[in-house]
């Protein structure tokens, strides 16, 4: 049987079509500046936030979590199916995907009937005002998907279906975009994220990127001189950044510092000669 060739190559067809990505990066987009604002006043109120969290039940969010991802594996096995033209075996995988869903769903409603029982309300305080706010908009991204999935197999599956592999291709989008908005959600409101002192978390930021610096740098196809001294010379920084604030050198005396930064340097000075 001969399997559909769909050139995802081309910048103007990603998997799933280039509307439904638009739509994904918008999405990503709104939670994301949610979430900035979130760590934001996590970080102006920081005990609240922290006690607030603890109310939490990680437990709940770590299955959803199982349910979600294994959900998404269910219908990454649909697609390749109906690729290959086996809509019988595609459709179990899109039911099984639509299980993942309910499931997540049922465990979310214990979730939240606990909290509301607990009196516990958008204006509790303002970690709970995201908290609704943001778990009650991904659950509505939740329902919405569970229906797309729920159309496109009833489509896929009766006589004469005019479903294509688009069609397919764009509701699976959909779905994982419910995975990686919640991948970003558990984290961020279910674990410790926001009770960090700023510095920390502004480190560990810098860290990202200065990782991400040396990633791009180091895939250069031609990696010169200057390259490989800035590339050195990056992985001091970061060096540096670790000792001083992650195992607190810097209230260390003088000697410790000094000593550390002149190890440093010879060892940076004797790679950089044996280059």
């Amino acid at each position: 049987m001969e399997r559909l060739k769909i050139n995802y190559k081309n910048i103007y067809y990603p998997p799933g079509g280039i509307l439904m990505w638009i739509i994904i990066f918008l999405e990503l987009i709104t939670f994301g500046m949610a979430l900035v604002a979130f760590v934001y006043y996590g970080s102006e109120n920081s005990t609240v936030f922290h006690q607030s969290r603890l109310e939490l039940n990680t437990t709940f969010g770590a299955v959803n979590t199982v349910f979600l991802l294994t959900s998404g594996f269910f219908m990454a096995n649909a697609v390749h199916l109906f690729k290959e033209k086996e809509v019988l075996k595609s459709s179990v995988y899109f039911k099984l995907a639509i299980l993942g869903g309910f499931l997540f769903l049922a465990l979310k409603s214990v979730e939240y009937y606990h909290k509301i029982e607990n009196g516990i309300t958008l204006d509790t305080n303002m970690f709970y005002t995201f908290y609704w706010l943001l778990t009650g908009f991904h659950v509505i991204h939740v329902i919405i998907g569970m229906v797309i999935l729920a159309w496109t197999n009833y489509g896929m599956i009766k006589k004469k279906s005019v479903t294509a592999i688009e069609d397919v291709e764009g509701c699976a989008a959909f779905w994982h975009m419910c995975d990686l908005i919640w991948l970003l959600l558990f984290p961020t409101l279910y674990l410790s994220f926001y009770y960090m002192k700023k510095s920390l978390l502004s480190v560990y930021i810098i860290l990202l990127f200065l990782t991400l610096v040396s990633a791009v740098i180091s895939s250069a196809s031609f990696l010169s001189k200057t390259i490989v001294l800035l590339l050195m010379g990056l992985a001091a920084a970061k060096f540096i950044l670790v000792a001083f604030h992650f195992m607190e050198l810097k209230k260390a005396h003088i000697f410790w510092k000094t000593t550390l930064i002149v190890t440093l340097f010879l060892i940076m000075s004797i790679m950089i000669l044996l280059k």
